[in-house]
């Protein structure tokens, strides 16, 4: 009998980067021994009250499972927001494991004010000394981290996301169209109107060879309803594509077609997966440099680094649209570091380690 493995987070939220990472370590112990299951700690009730009492009858439910399989391995994934902290306090008070991993995502924990309160700060000392490691996807989260919990520092890892790539999985553009690609939640905060506002200065300074160049947005959020009237006052319809949100097969055709994405974030990032899937389709990575991004981008080699300013992504597109030469050389560049380093393979190697 293999070694029992629970991953816990929450998994039936499908457009969570949290949801996704949980499954892709589930496809990687497959037939390798481990018994693999899923806790799901999340609800999706509309109902807030109803809501956070089914979570916490969730939770319970792990300490009765983690009891029943006391060498059981424990790997929780909270993100660096106040809900999910709390979620993860009361978990680590209810469970008593000695094989406890604890996986944060997305967030910073420089921008959390209530970790200036020493009885939540107290709270979390307490709470460390149980896990046996302590994960984050990017160096800017632990130094984060380790500033606050300095006797944490030697059950801390840094562990980027990964995806499923193989060398045949390289694709070869189609040269006839240059396909500038945003694909993310549509919130200020991830660029979308720094993105919209390059794509109007090209237009305007009669950059855009008629049909040779195309912008295109895929996604849904908060600023869908401004990210259209944007497109319309502006007059862009006919550079600009806004295709809405696009899953599965669908949305992996857009990349393979795509030379160019996008990302000029502002958000605490952690590894986005929208950026793997660009570097996996060989697809020219223009993002800021910021959170996991800054660990996994090479500067001129896999990607380039922008600033979350529209000025600057005109510059960097005007650049690259004259040379396809070099945006085909970055693409290669993402496909090839991806391939080398945030495979499958990799993942499971890793995680092994850690679990071991």
């Amino acid at each position: 009998m293999g070694k029992d493995l629970l991953l816990v987070g929450p998994i039936s939220q499908k457009l969570g980067g949290v949801a996704t990472h949980i499954k892709i370590l589930e496809q990687c112990f497959i037939n390798t021994g481990y018994d693999v299951r899923l806790h799901d700690i999340s609800d999706n009730n509309k109902n807030n009250l109803l809501k956070k009492i089914r979570e916490i009858k969730k939770i319970i439910d792990l300490r009765k499972i983690s009891k029943k399989n006391p060498d059981s391995i424990i790997h929780l994934n909270p993100s660096i927001y106040l809900g999910s902290l709390f979620k993860l306090l009361i978990m680590l008070t209810l469970i008593n494991n000695k094989n406890i991993i604890v996986q944060y995502h997305g967030g910073c924990f420089s921008s959390l004010s209530f970790f200036r309160n020493p009885l939540f700060k107290f709270l979390f000392n307490i709470i460390n000394k149980k896990p046996r490691k302590i994960i984050f996807l990017s160096n800017s989260q632990k130094n984060a981290y380790s500033s606050l919990f300095p006797a944490t520092t030697d059950k801390i890892r840094v562990i980027p996301n990964f995806i499923d790539i193989k060398p045949d999985d390289k694709v070869r553009k189609n040269t006839e169209v240059t396909n500038i690609l945003f694909l993310s939640r549509l919130v200020k905060e991830k660029g979308i109107m720094e993105f919209l506002d390059a794509a109007k200065y090209l237009k305007e300074k009669a950059l855009l060879e008629n049909g040779k160049v195309k912008f295109q947005i895929i996604g849904d959020g908060p600023a869908s309803v401004e990210v259209r009237d944007y497109i319309r006052e502006n007059k862009i319809e006919d550079i600009v594509d806004f295709l809405g949100p696009k899953f599965g097969v669908e949305k992996e055709q857009y990349l393979k077609s795509a030379h160019i994405f996008i990302l000029p974030t502002s958000w605490k990032e952690g590894v986005p997966y929208s950026v793997l899937e660009a570097m996996k389709y060989s697809v020219a990575v223009l993002c800021t440099d910021i959170g996991g991004l800054s660990d996994i981008i090479i500067d001129g080699s896999n990607g380039f680094f922008i600033t979350k300013d529209s000025q600057d992504i005109c510059i960097k597109l005007e650049n690259l649209i004259q040379n396809p030469r070099k945006v085909r050389e970055i693409g290669e560049g993402g496909f090839n570091y991806t391939l080398d380093k945030l495979s499958y393979e990799q993942a499971l190697r890793t995680f092994i380690n850690i679990y071991s």
